[in-house]
Protein backbone atom coordinates (compact mmCIF):
# COMPACT_ATOMS: atom_id res chain seq x y z
CA UNK A 1 0.00 0.00 0.00
CA UNK A 2 1.63 2.94 -1.24
CA UNK A 3 1.94 6.28 1.34
CA UNK A 4 0.73 9.18 0.41
CA UNK A 5 2.70 12.00 -0.84
CA UNK A 6 3.07 14.49 1.84
CA UNK A 7 2.90 18.05 0.54
CA UNK A 8 5.31 20.69 1.23
CA UNK A 9 6.69 24.19 -0.03
CA UNK A 10 9.68 24.62 -1.32
CA UNK A 11 11.65 27.65 -0.17
CA UNK A 12 12.79 30.21 -2.65
CA UNK A 13 15.92 30.27 -3.38
CA UNK A 14 18.26 33.74 -2.60
CA UNK A 15 18.84 36.04 -5.57
CA UNK A 16 22.17 36.10 -6.78
CA UNK A 17 24.48 39.57 -6.33
CA UNK A 18 24.04 40.63 -9.69
CA UNK A 19 20.02 40.51 -9.87
CA UNK A 20 19.62 42.34 -6.62
CA UNK A 21 22.33 44.90 -8.43
CA UNK A 22 19.63 45.08 -11.55
CA UNK A 23 16.41 45.62 -9.38
CA UNK A 24 18.16 48.45 -7.61
CA UNK A 25 19.42 50.25 -10.50
CA UNK A 26 15.93 49.92 -12.48
CA UNK A 27 14.38 51.66 -9.19
CA UNK A 28 16.47 54.18 -9.47
CA UNK A 29 16.46 54.51 -13.35
CA UNK A 30 12.21 54.60 -12.69
CA UNK A 31 13.25 57.32 -10.26
CA UNK A 32 15.60 59.27 -12.16
CA UNK A 33 12.50 59.81 -15.10
CA UNK A 34 9.79 60.60 -12.93
CA UNK A 35 11.71 63.20 -11.13
CA UNK A 36 13.19 64.57 -14.67
CA UNK A 37 9.74 64.53 -15.86
CA UNK A 38 8.41 66.76 -13.00
CA UNK A 39 11.23 68.82 -13.66
CA UNK A 40 10.61 69.42 -17.50
CA UNK A 41 7.39 69.91 -16.84
CA UNK A 42 7.87 73.24 -14.25
CA UNK A 43 10.43 73.92 -16.56
CA UNK A 44 7.75 74.51 -19.57
CA UNK A 45 5.29 76.34 -17.12
CA UNK A 46 7.93 78.72 -15.63
CA UNK A 47 8.56 79.68 -19.83
CA UNK A 48 4.71 79.72 -20.38
CA UNK A 49 4.33 82.15 -17.34
CA UNK A 50 7.45 84.38 -18.39
CA UNK A 51 6.07 84.36 -22.01
CA UNK A 52 2.98 86.00 -21.32
CA UNK A 53 4.76 88.01 -18.51
CA UNK A 54 6.85 89.29 -21.21
CA UNK A 55 4.08 89.77 -23.57
CA UNK A 56 1.98 91.88 -21.44
CA UNK A 57 5.20 94.30 -20.51
CA UNK A 58 5.58 94.60 -24.62
CA UNK A 59 2.35 95.72 -24.98
CA UNK A 60 2.51 98.99 -27.14
CA UNK A 61 1.86 101.34 -24.83
CA UNK A 62 -0.05 104.14 -26.46
CA UNK A 63 1.47 107.38 -28.33
CA UNK A 64 0.01 110.94 -28.16
CA UNK A 65 0.56 114.09 -30.41
CA UNK A 66 -1.16 117.72 -30.91
CA UNK A 67 -2.79 117.81 -34.51
CA UNK A 68 -1.15 120.58 -35.86
CA UNK A 69 -1.78 122.30 -38.81
CA UNK A 70 1.10 121.09 -42.43
CA UNK A 71 1.28 120.52 -45.72
CA UNK A 72 1.67 117.33 -47.98
CA UNK A 73 3.66 117.38 -51.32
CA UNK A 74 4.15 115.23 -54.01
CA UNK A 75 7.60 115.33 -55.66
CA UNK A 76 9.14 114.50 -58.38
CA UNK A 77 12.87 113.84 -58.91
CA UNK A 78 14.80 114.92 -62.38
CA UNK A 79 17.57 115.55 -63.56
CA UNK A 80 18.26 119.25 -64.88
CA UNK A 81 20.83 120.48 -67.46
CA UNK A 82 22.10 123.73 -66.43
CA UNK A 83 23.00 126.55 -69.60
CA UNK A 84 24.92 129.69 -68.59
CA UNK A 85 26.44 131.97 -71.39
CA UNK A 86 30.08 130.60 -71.42
CA UNK A 87 33.74 132.31 -72.31
CA UNK A 88 35.99 129.48 -73.02
CA UNK A 89 39.98 130.97 -72.99
CA UNK A 90 42.57 128.66 -74.52
CA UNK A 91 46.29 128.50 -73.38
CA UNK A 92 48.72 129.95 -75.33
CA UNK A 93 51.45 127.74 -74.37
CA UNK A 94 52.26 124.19 -73.31
CA UNK A 95 53.14 122.76 -69.99
CA UNK A 96 51.84 121.84 -66.51
CA UNK A 97 48.84 124.58 -65.65
CA UNK A 98 48.62 126.18 -62.12
CA UNK A 99 45.55 127.59 -61.19
CA UNK A 100 45.63 131.20 -60.16
CA UNK A 101 41.98 131.60 -59.11
CA UNK A 102 39.43 129.31 -57.02
CA UNK A 103 37.17 127.58 -58.61
CA UNK A 104 33.69 129.49 -58.61
CA UNK A 105 35.20 132.31 -57.73
CA UNK A 106 34.33 135.71 -59.58
CA UNK A 107 37.08 137.30 -61.83
CA UNK A 108 37.55 140.73 -63.00
CA UNK A 109 38.77 141.65 -66.52
CA UNK A 110 42.33 141.30 -67.12
CA UNK A 111 42.66 139.52 -63.87
CA UNK A 112 45.34 136.80 -63.61
CA UNK A 113 43.11 133.21 -63.47
CA UNK A 114 46.08 130.22 -64.24
CA UNK A 115 49.52 130.41 -65.54
CA UNK A 116 51.26 127.29 -67.56
CA UNK A 117 54.84 126.30 -66.75
CA UNK A 118 57.02 124.62 -68.98
CA UNK A 119 57.13 121.02 -68.79
CA UNK A 120 61.30 120.76 -69.24
CA UNK A 121 61.63 123.26 -66.37
CA UNK A 122 60.88 120.51 -63.59
CA UNK A 123 64.16 121.29 -61.24
CA UNK A 124 63.58 124.95 -61.91
CA UNK A 125 59.67 124.27 -60.56
CA UNK A 126 60.98 122.18 -57.57
CA UNK A 127 63.60 124.97 -57.05
CA UNK A 128 61.20 127.78 -57.18
CA UNK A 129 58.13 125.72 -54.74
CA UNK A 130 61.20 125.29 -51.97
CA UNK A 131 61.93 129.23 -52.42
CA UNK A 132 58.66 129.57 -51.80
CA UNK A 133 58.05 127.18 -49.02
CA UNK A 134 60.99 128.88 -46.85
CA UNK A 135 59.54 132.50 -47.78
CA UNK A 136 56.07 131.13 -46.19
CA UNK A 137 58.15 129.49 -43.39
CA UNK A 138 60.61 132.56 -42.45
CA UNK A 139 57.08 134.80 -42.68
CA UNK A 140 55.52 132.87 -39.77
CA UNK A 141 58.47 133.15 -37.77
CA UNK A 142 59.02 136.64 -38.00
CA UNK A 143 55.19 137.37 -37.61
CA UNK A 144 55.43 135.27 -34.23
CA UNK A 145 58.09 137.18 -33.24
CA UNK A 146 55.94 140.88 -33.75
CA UNK A 147 57.30 141.66 -36.96
CA UNK A 148 55.39 142.68 -40.44
CA UNK A 149 52.31 144.65 -39.59
CA UNK A 150 49.46 143.78 -41.38
CA UNK A 151 50.53 139.91 -41.85
CA UNK A 152 48.55 138.56 -39.52
CA UNK A 153 45.12 140.15 -40.59
CA UNK A 154 46.32 138.55 -43.75
CA UNK A 155 47.00 135.02 -42.52
CA UNK A 156 43.37 135.47 -40.59
CA UNK A 157 41.15 136.24 -43.67
CA UNK A 158 43.35 133.68 -45.28
CA UNK A 159 42.48 130.62 -42.46
CA UNK A 160 38.72 131.72 -43.06
CA UNK A 161 38.92 130.93 -46.62
CA UNK A 162 40.50 127.85 -46.29
CA UNK A 163 38.25 126.83 -43.26
CA UNK A 164 34.99 127.32 -45.36
CA UNK A 165 36.62 124.88 -47.98
CA UNK A 166 37.55 122.36 -44.99
CA UNK A 167 33.64 121.99 -44.30
CA UNK A 168 32.28 121.70 -47.89
CA UNK A 169 35.11 118.85 -47.44
CA UNK A 170 33.60 117.35 -44.32
CA UNK A 171 30.60 117.91 -45.50
CA UNK A 172 31.01 115.62 -49.09
CA UNK A 173 32.88 113.01 -46.87
CA UNK A 174 29.67 112.63 -44.55
CA UNK A 175 27.81 112.07 -47.85
CA UNK A 176 30.54 109.44 -48.62
CA UNK A 177 31.16 111.92 -51.95
CA UNK A 178 34.83 112.12 -52.99
CA UNK A 179 33.85 113.40 -56.70
CA UNK A 180 35.24 117.03 -55.93
CA UNK A 181 38.44 116.34 -53.38
CA UNK A 182 40.40 117.39 -56.82
CA UNK A 183 38.50 120.61 -57.26
CA UNK A 184 38.97 121.40 -53.37
CA UNK A 185 42.31 121.04 -53.76
CA UNK A 186 43.14 123.23 -56.43
CA UNK A 187 41.24 125.58 -54.35
CA UNK A 188 43.14 125.40 -51.17
CA UNK A 189 46.56 125.77 -53.20
CA UNK A 190 44.98 128.97 -54.99
CA UNK A 191 44.55 129.87 -51.62
CA UNK A 192 47.49 129.87 -50.17
CA UNK A 193 49.16 130.96 -53.24
CA UNK A 194 47.00 133.87 -52.89
CA UNK A 195 48.15 134.42 -49.31
CA UNK A 196 52.10 134.33 -50.52
CA UNK A 197 51.27 137.07 -53.24
CA UNK A 198 49.37 138.99 -50.30
CA UNK A 199 52.50 139.07 -48.02
CA UNK A 200 55.06 139.83 -50.59
CA UNK A 201 54.46 143.89 -50.53
CA UNK A 202 54.68 143.47 -46.71
CA UNK A 203 57.97 144.63 -45.13
CA UNK A 204 59.18 142.59 -42.55
CA UNK A 205 62.33 144.22 -42.19
CA UNK A 206 64.25 140.97 -42.50
CA UNK A 207 67.62 140.77 -45.09
CA UNK A 208 67.08 137.00 -45.14
CA UNK A 209 63.04 137.57 -46.55
CA UNK A 210 64.80 140.27 -49.18
CA UNK A 211 66.92 137.48 -50.45
CA UNK A 212 64.41 134.52 -50.65
CA UNK A 213 62.06 137.18 -52.88
CA UNK A 214 64.91 137.97 -54.85
CA UNK A 215 66.10 135.11 -55.67
CA UNK A 216 62.16 134.21 -56.53
CA UNK A 217 62.12 136.49 -58.61
CA UNK A 218 65.07 136.07 -60.82
CA UNK A 219 64.09 132.27 -61.34
CA UNK A 220 60.57 133.00 -62.21
CA UNK A 221 61.99 135.33 -64.67
CA UNK A 222 64.18 133.05 -65.89
CA UNK A 223 61.22 130.23 -66.28
CA UNK A 224 59.16 132.89 -68.37
CA UNK A 225 56.47 132.64 -66.10
CA UNK A 226 54.40 135.34 -67.70
CA UNK A 227 54.62 134.58 -71.07
CA UNK A 228 52.11 131.33 -70.12
CA UNK A 229 50.23 133.47 -67.44
CA UNK A 230 46.61 133.31 -68.79
CA UNK A 231 44.25 136.34 -68.26
CA UNK A 232 40.46 136.46 -67.81
CA UNK A 233 39.12 138.31 -71.22
CA UNK A 234 35.79 138.88 -69.11
CA UNK A 235 34.29 139.60 -65.86
CA UNK A 236 32.39 136.27 -64.40
CA UNK A 237 32.46 133.57 -62.44
CA UNK A 238 35.84 131.16 -63.10
CA UNK A 239 35.93 127.42 -63.80
CA UNK A 240 38.47 125.12 -64.69
CA UNK A 241 35.53 122.05 -65.47
CA UNK A 242 34.96 121.89 -69.15
CA UNK A 243 32.39 119.46 -70.76
CA UNK A 244 32.57 120.73 -74.46
CA UNK A 245 29.17 122.27 -74.15
CA UNK A 246 30.20 125.86 -73.77
CA UNK A 247 29.39 126.99 -76.86
CA UNK A 248 26.68 124.67 -78.29
CA UNK A 249 24.53 125.28 -75.36
CA UNK A 250 23.64 128.65 -74.20
CA UNK A 251 20.71 130.76 -73.67
CA UNK A 252 19.45 131.25 -77.42
CA UNK A 253 19.67 128.35 -77.85
CA UNK A 254 17.48 126.30 -75.31
CA UNK A 255 14.51 126.83 -77.08
CA UNK A 256 15.78 124.52 -80.10
CA UNK A 257 16.30 121.97 -77.57
CA UNK A 258 13.98 119.03 -78.07
CA UNK A 259 13.40 115.61 -75.44
CA UNK A 260 15.71 113.48 -77.76
CA UNK A 261 18.14 116.39 -78.03
CA UNK A 262 18.36 117.23 -74.24
CA UNK A 263 18.62 113.01 -73.27
CA UNK A 264 21.38 113.43 -75.69
CA UNK A 265 23.49 116.72 -74.19
CA UNK A 266 22.95 114.98 -70.05
CA UNK A 267 25.06 111.64 -71.64
CA UNK A 268 27.66 114.61 -72.90
CA UNK A 269 27.04 116.02 -70.26
CA UNK A 270 28.22 112.84 -67.84
CA UNK A 271 31.57 112.26 -70.08
CA UNK A 272 32.56 115.92 -69.13
CA UNK A 273 36.78 116.84 -69.27
CA UNK A 274 37.85 117.37 -65.71
CA UNK A 275 40.59 119.91 -64.77
CA UNK A 276 43.69 119.08 -66.93
CA UNK A 277 47.08 119.20 -65.49
CA UNK A 278 49.04 119.10 -68.17
CA UNK A 279 48.22 121.14 -71.45
CA UNK A 280 49.15 122.01 -75.31
CA UNK A 281 48.67 125.42 -76.61
CA UNK A 282 45.51 125.84 -78.51
CA UNK A 283 43.67 123.50 -75.30
CA UNK A 284 40.60 124.97 -73.66
CA UNK A 285 41.49 125.18 -70.13
CA UNK A 286 39.14 126.82 -68.29
CA UNK A 287 35.82 128.95 -68.67
CA UNK A 288 34.08 132.38 -67.83
CA UNK A 289 30.37 132.59 -66.80
CA UNK A 290 29.35 136.05 -67.93
CA UNK A 291 25.60 135.69 -67.08
CA UNK A 292 23.67 136.69 -64.30
CA UNK A 293 21.46 134.16 -64.39
CA UNK A 294 21.30 130.39 -65.27
CA UNK A 295 18.85 128.11 -66.65
CA UNK A 296 17.57 124.89 -65.48
CA UNK A 297 16.03 122.55 -68.29
CA UNK A 298 14.19 119.25 -66.80
CA UNK A 299 12.33 116.48 -68.85
CA UNK A 300 9.70 115.60 -66.54
CA UNK A 301 8.05 112.08 -68.17
CA UNK A 302 4.35 111.58 -68.20
CA UNK A 303 3.78 115.03 -66.55
CA UNK A 304 1.38 118.34 -68.45
CA UNK A 305 2.59 121.58 -69.27
CA UNK A 306 -0.23 122.91 -67.51
CA UNK A 307 1.23 122.43 -63.80
CA UNK A 308 3.92 124.87 -65.00
CA UNK A 309 3.07 128.13 -65.94
CA UNK A 310 5.20 130.39 -67.65
CA UNK A 311 6.26 133.78 -65.28
CA UNK A 312 5.26 131.57 -62.05
CA UNK A 313 8.16 130.77 -59.48
CA UNK A 314 8.37 127.57 -57.59
CA UNK A 315 11.88 126.43 -55.44
CA UNK A 316 13.83 124.13 -56.49
CA UNK A 317 15.61 121.47 -54.06
CA UNK A 318 18.82 120.12 -54.64
CA UNK A 319 19.15 117.19 -51.48
CA UNK A 320 22.58 116.36 -52.42
CA UNK A 321 23.82 119.37 -51.84
CA UNK A 322 21.34 119.79 -48.83
CA UNK A 323 19.88 123.47 -50.68
CA UNK A 324 17.04 124.74 -51.87
CA UNK A 325 17.03 127.27 -54.77
CA UNK A 326 14.14 129.72 -53.82
CA UNK A 327 11.81 131.32 -56.38
CA UNK A 328 13.05 129.87 -59.54
CA UNK A 329 11.26 131.46 -62.42
CA UNK A 330 9.11 129.25 -64.97
CA UNK A 331 9.92 130.29 -68.47
CA UNK A 332 9.59 128.01 -70.68
CA UNK A 333 6.78 124.87 -70.47
CA UNK A 334 6.10 122.35 -73.41
CA UNK A 335 4.23 119.65 -73.86
CA UNK A 336 5.49 116.34 -76.30
CA UNK A 337 4.51 113.00 -76.93
CA UNK A 338 4.74 111.38 -73.22
CA UNK A 339 6.02 114.62 -71.31
CA UNK A 340 6.82 118.03 -70.70
CA UNK A 341 10.17 120.29 -71.05
CA UNK A 342 10.21 123.12 -68.19
CA UNK A 343 13.15 125.40 -68.00
CA UNK A 344 13.49 127.70 -65.06
CA UNK A 345 15.66 130.90 -65.37
CA UNK A 346 17.09 131.99 -61.71
CA UNK A 347 20.01 134.64 -60.56
CA UNK A 348 21.26 132.34 -57.43
CA UNK A 349 23.45 129.56 -56.67
CA UNK A 350 25.17 130.59 -60.07
CA UNK A 351 28.70 130.47 -58.42
CA UNK A 352 27.46 127.07 -56.38
CA UNK A 353 26.71 125.07 -59.62
CA UNK A 354 29.63 126.90 -61.89
CA UNK A 355 31.35 123.48 -62.19
CA UNK A 356 29.01 121.76 -63.34
CA UNK A 357 26.64 120.92 -66.29
CA UNK A 358 23.42 119.02 -64.28
CA UNK A 359 22.08 118.50 -61.18
CA UNK A 360 19.72 115.77 -59.64
CA UNK A 361 16.57 118.36 -57.90
CA UNK A 362 13.71 117.78 -56.37
CA UNK A 363 10.72 119.62 -58.18
CA UNK A 364 6.86 119.94 -56.48
CA UNK A 365 4.18 119.23 -58.57
CA UNK A 366 1.32 119.66 -56.05
CA UNK A 367 0.86 120.71 -52.35
CA UNK A 368 -2.31 120.48 -49.91
CA UNK A 369 -2.11 122.41 -46.09
CA UNK A 370 -4.20 121.68 -43.68
CA UNK A 371 -4.42 119.23 -40.95
CA UNK A 372 -1.77 116.91 -40.59
CA UNK A 373 -1.92 113.39 -39.22
CA UNK A 374 0.40 110.23 -39.73
CA UNK A 375 -0.88 107.50 -42.21
CA UNK A 376 -0.41 104.91 -39.40
CA UNK A 377 -3.01 107.01 -37.10
CA UNK A 378 -5.67 106.50 -39.31
CA UNK A 379 -8.50 103.54 -38.43
CA UNK A 380 -10.25 101.85 -41.19
CA UNK A 381 -8.21 103.47 -44.17
CA UNK A 382 -7.40 101.61 -47.44
CA UNK A 383 -5.17 103.38 -50.60
CA UNK A 384 -8.28 104.61 -52.64
CA UNK A 385 -10.68 105.51 -49.65
CA UNK A 386 -11.67 109.32 -49.48
CA UNK A 387 -12.46 108.88 -45.31
CA UNK A 388 -11.02 107.31 -42.51
CA UNK A 389 -11.47 107.29 -38.49
CA UNK A 390 -8.77 108.44 -36.09
CA UNK A 391 -8.58 108.49 -32.48
CA UNK A 392 -8.40 111.60 -30.42
CA UNK A 393 -8.63 112.07 -26.56
CA UNK A 394 -11.45 113.58 -25.26
CA UNK A 395 -12.49 114.58 -21.30
CA UNK A 396 -9.89 112.08 -20.86
CA UNK A 397 -11.35 109.06 -22.63
CA UNK A 398 -10.52 107.48 -26.19
CA UNK A 399 -12.91 108.52 -28.82
CA UNK A 400 -13.27 107.72 -32.75
CA UNK A 401 -14.05 110.53 -34.65
CA UNK A 402 -14.28 110.35 -38.91
CA UNK A 403 -12.56 112.58 -40.71
CA UNK A 404 -11.96 112.94 -44.97
CA UNK A 405 -9.03 112.46 -46.57
CA UNK A 406 -7.95 115.41 -48.17
CA UNK A 407 -4.33 114.57 -49.73
CA UNK A 408 -1.39 111.78 -48.60
CA UNK A 409 1.81 110.97 -49.10
CA UNK A 410 3.72 108.13 -48.23
CA UNK A 411 4.40 109.39 -44.60
CA UNK A 412 1.02 111.84 -43.99
CA UNK A 413 -2.43 112.72 -44.86
CA UNK A 414 -4.12 115.71 -44.75
CA UNK A 415 -7.65 115.51 -43.17
CA UNK A 416 -10.43 117.33 -41.73
CA UNK A 417 -13.60 116.49 -39.66
CA UNK A 418 -17.05 115.49 -41.54
CA UNK A 419 -19.02 116.56 -38.70
CA UNK A 420 -19.04 120.01 -37.13
CA UNK A 421 -19.78 118.45 -33.15
CA UNK A 422 -17.65 120.53 -30.38
CA UNK A 423 -15.82 117.21 -30.17
CA UNK A 424 -14.60 117.60 -34.32
CA UNK A 425 -10.64 117.37 -33.89
CA UNK A 426 -8.86 120.46 -34.76
CA UNK A 427 -5.34 122.00 -33.95
CA UNK A 428 -4.02 121.64 -30.54
CA UNK A 429 -6.45 118.07 -30.03
CA UNK A 430 -5.00 115.07 -28.63
CA UNK A 431 -4.24 112.32 -31.31
CA UNK A 432 -3.30 108.60 -30.70
CA UNK A 433 -0.73 107.72 -32.95
CA UNK A 434 -0.88 104.39 -32.49
CA UNK A 435 -4.91 103.29 -32.07
CA UNK A 436 -4.05 99.54 -32.40
CA UNK A 437 -2.90 100.00 -28.47
CA UNK A 438 -6.30 101.63 -27.10
CA UNK A 439 -9.78 100.49 -26.75
CA UNK A 440 -12.43 103.19 -27.70
CA UNK A 441 -14.03 104.93 -24.26
CA UNK A 442 -10.89 103.87 -22.47
CA UNK A 443 -9.74 106.30 -19.61
CA UNK A 444 -6.44 107.83 -20.50
CA UNK A 445 -5.06 109.19 -16.91
CA UNK A 446 -2.95 112.13 -16.19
Amino acid sequence: MNKPRSSYKQKPQPASDAQRLRRIEMRKARSRAVSMSIMVLLIMLITAVLIINVMSQTKPRPRFIFLQEGTVEHILSSTGLIVRNETVIESAASGILKPLATEGSRVARGQKTAMVIPAEQEEKIKELAKLEQDIVELQIELMNSGKGSGARAIYDESNAAMSSVINLIRADLTRSDISNVSGYSTSLDVLIDQRTTKLLPIDFKDARIDQLKSSKTQLELSLGLETGTIYSQYPGILSFELDGLENELTMETVPEITPERFSELILLAEDSVKTKTEVEAGDPVLRITGSLTQQLIFWLEGEDSAQFEPDTYQDLSVPSDGIVIPDCRIIRSQDYDNGALVTFETSRRVEWFSDRRTLDAEIVLSSTSGLRVPLVSLVDYKEKKTEASIMIVSEGLTQLRSVRILDHDDQYAIIEPIDDSENAPVVSTILVVNPDSVEEGQIIAD
